[in-house]
């Protein structure tokens, strides 16, 4: 089924889910709940959270505010992966790698999107028969 493009929440956590899944694909070796949730040990893992962070923040233009409360963080956490994935992209290779994810995440939102237009004008087509 697809999410109502229309309520806010869904929107949002159709974004995060987009970020998320686009991270993992970069971060194949890990396992979605360890972007979702990183061990301790895993930088890699704490990486790849700072990434969405940075990707529903800058692309998708969601406030740092509300991102705490999506994402169950402090706000001095969410400004510290926020800052951190900032200087890193003046390293070009990291920079590379952060646009293909950041434009994966946008497009698989917009796929997103689409299909639930798709949905949402099948039953405008139904009530019109």
């Amino acid at each position: 089924m697809a999410f109502n493009p229309y309520d806010e929440d869904e929107r949002l956590a159709m974004m995060l889910a987009c970020a998320q899944k686009s991270v993992q694909m970069h971060f194949s070796h890990l396992p979605m709940q360890f972007i979702v949730s990183p061990p301790h040990s895993l930088f890699d893992a704490m990486l790849a959270r700072q990434i969405v962070t940075y990707i529903m923040n800058v692309r998708f233009h969601v406030p740092r505010r509300r991102l705490c409360k999506m994402m169950d963080r402090r706000r001095t956490s969410t400004a510290f992966a926020c800052d951190a994935i900032k200087s890193r992209r003046n390293i070009a290779a990291f920079d590379a790698a952060y646009t293909v994810m950041a434009n994966r995440a946008v497009h698989l939102f917009e796929r997103e999107l689409e299909i639930a237009s798709d949905y949402l004008d099948s039953f405008n087509h139904e009530g019109r028969a």
